[in-house]
């Protein structure tokens, strides 16, 4: 009778542990298939592409000091994550693509494009503001991982001044 409750003591103290590395290093929507996810730190949800070599490399680091109390960052970050890996899996060019920030009918965005004028992808809206070109650029250069961030590009439609970041998807992932 008592090797029964030792092994189900055994079962419970295992579960309990798993329950609390899960808690103390995040939950992680990571898929052996996928090539971008979501998995949250101690502090912030992170959206990384997974590169040809295994390597994770963080693409966005949603940092709650650079949006709205009572913003779910985890939801935010799961969503650019799908609208990423649905991209990858549809389009054929990957060589030269940009994060831009734009403005969609006064309402601030982040998107991806292969252009300079054209959104391909709405990553994210963000609540609409006095200067919405002003207010993505901002949050695009604080939450875009600063490796990235090193091919940046500035253009001017209208007078507006909008932020490129520059990146190869294939060269990102390793392809």
């Amino acid at each position: 009778m008592k090797i029964k409750y030792r092994s189900l003591f055994s079962l419970v103290a295992a579960s309990m542990i798993v329950s609390v590395t899960n808690s103390a290093y995040g939950e992680s929507t990571v898929s052996s298939n996928k090539t971008f996810f979501c998995q949250t730190d101690e502090t912030m949800p992170i959206t990384l592409a997974k590169a040809s070599n295994g390597e994770n490399i963080p693409i966005f680091n949603w940092n709650k000091e650079v949006f709205p109390p009572g913003t779910n960052l985890q939801a935010i970050c799961t969503n650019v994550a799908e609208k990423l890996e649905n991209y990858v899996a549809s389009e054929n060019n990957l060589s030269s693509l940009s994060f831009k920030t734009a403005q969609m009918e006064h309402i601030p965005v982040i998107c991806l494009t292969d252009t300079k004028k054209n959104c391909n992808l709405v990553l994210l809206n963000l609540d609409p503001a006095e200067e919405p070109i002003k207010t993505a650029n901002l949050v695009l250069d604080s939450i875009l991982n600063p490796q990235i961030q090193g091919k940046k590009v500035t253009s001017s439609e209208r007078g507006v001044q909008s932020t490129f970041y520059t990146v190869s998807l294939w060269d990102l992932l390793g392809f």
